[in-house]
């Protein structure tokens, strides 16, 4: 396709690359070509430059059926040939110039991407009471998968994994009207929920069945959101890995200049935290955007399309993330808050 194959390296980078997962950045410029080391099976990317949401795409639903977008509940969009998937990474475009999303080349667009491998072709999983098409990677504790709800409160899906997930997205693909991103963590149990684009606090509803994930599947109820008939459905699955990846809660009150440090237990390369009490937005941080030797991270909302913005408050060092209360970026109103995050190397 006249696409100049190029490597991330990992030196001009700063890229520790686990061959499970990488953050990096690059610059709007048409048709491009990013060889990461392995091959990519979900891609997040946001414009950092202008307010563009957030697009993502991933192989169980094909690059050719469109993408999603984090911050809204919109079905799927037409793909326009914004992205494609290789052997050893993806391919963007900007269709001609006609599109922000992936690499505007006209106004020096900048642009951070975050690449999961999940277990490449999606296979038939019949763990569940519904069968889903599902990608896994048990190793690296993800997985992505496709399924058809049935209307049937209790049914079950199988996830891939061969632990209990600790975290799961689910979305609904297409359908009238559209339906948020429904996200299951084990800190809320499982009869509360929270909106992955929106900044309100968990509230309590029976999405799951009133049901805990096991080690194969999890449970839906009835609800359009995670479970209307012939509604076709794509979830993200995580779980915690020792020395890679971590799911987990840290409790702080944050009150004006106070700080809450987490030890994840391996360096951090990217950080997604959510207040579970207060209203507040999805904080995303990497080790790439923003400040020198680990400090003063950039800032981005998973539920916002706006630009990336300056941000004091995020650091990162050794094994550990923290956030210092009391500037723009901070999560939640002024209060004693459980937060919710995803760690990853």
């Amino acid at each position: 396709m006249g696409l100049n194959k190029r490597l991330i390296s990992t030196a001009a980078a700063g890229i520790v690359n686990t061959e499970n997962f990488t953050p990096f950045l690059y610059d709007g410029g048409g048709s491009q070509s990013f060889s990461i080391g392995f091959a990519a099976d979900l891609v997040f990317i946001k414009n950092r430059t202008v307010g563009q949401g957030w697009s993502v795409w991933d192989t169980v639903r094909g690059a050719s059926n469109g993408y999603l977008k984090l911050e809204t509940t919109d079905s799927v969009s037409s793909p326009f040939n914004m992205l494609t998937f290789d052997s050893d990474g993806f391919n963007v475009s900007d269709n001609g110039g006609a599109h922000t999303q992936t690499s505007r080349s006209s106004s020096g667009d900048k642009y951070v991407s975050y690449a999961w491998k999940a277990g490449g072709a999606a296979v038939s999983n019949t763990d569940g009471t519904i069968t889903a098409q599902v990608s896994a990677n048990p190793d690296a504790g993800f997985s992505i998968g496709t399924y058809t709800g049935n209307s049937t409160a209790g049914a079950t899906i199988g996830h891939g994994l061969s632990s209990t997930p600790e975290l799961m997205i689910v979305k609904l693909r297409s359908g009238i009207p559209p339906k948020a991103w429904t996200v299951y963590a084990e800190a809320l149990g499982n009869t509360d929920f929270l909106y992955l684009n929106s900044t309100n606090g968990a509230s309590a509803y029976n999405f799951w069945n009133n049901t805990s994930p096991t080690n194969s599947v999890f449970s839906v109820s009835s609800d359009t959101n995670v479970n209307s008939n012939l509604g076709n459905y794509v979830f993200y699955a995580f779980h915690s890995v020792n020395g890679y990846q971590k799911v987990g809660t840290y409790t702080a009150s944050n009150s004006w200049g106070t700080s809450a440090v987490i030890d994840v237990g391996f360096p951090p390369r990217f950080v997604l935290v959510k207040s579970i009490d207060n209203t507040g937005s999805w904080l995303t941080v990497d080790s790439l955007r923003g400040g020198s030797n680990g400090q003063d991270r950039a800032r981005l909302y998973a539920n916002l399309n706006g630009a990336e913005g300056a941000d004091t408050s995020v650091d990162f060092s050794g094994n550990t993330f923290s956030i210092t209360f009391g500037s723009t970026g901070n999560q939640g109103t002024p209060n004693v808050s459980r937060y919710m995050y995803l760690a990853i190397a």
